[in-house]
């Protein structure tokens, strides 16, 4: 499971399994997957632009279980990018 805890005034839809009704992938020692989402913003006056020009939205989480039945999770850091120039 893969999902995102996002900062408030944004909003986010994810285009992963588990939105698109698709089943959760099983994956091998050293195979990647790769995840999407899709950020909006709730209100433009909402969200915060630092002073060095980046626009942070938030952490993503990962869960998983091995086949073994262990469960695992990883959460990022504050994932930002950098604002669109006006």
């Amino acid at each position: 499971m893969v999902d995102l805890d996002v900062d408030a005034g944004l909003d986010y839809r994810g285009c992963n399994w588990d939105d698109c009704r698709n089943p959760k992938p099983v994956l091998q020692p050293g195979e990647v997957e790769q995840v999407c989402f899709v950020l909006a913003e709730q209100a433009r006056e909402t969200v915060q632009e630092q002073a060095d020009g980046r626009l942070v939205f938030g952490t993503m989480g990962i869960r998983w279980r091995s086949e073994m039945g262990s469960r695992g999770f990883l959460q990022t850091g504050k994932l930002g990018t950098r604002a669109a120039s006006k």
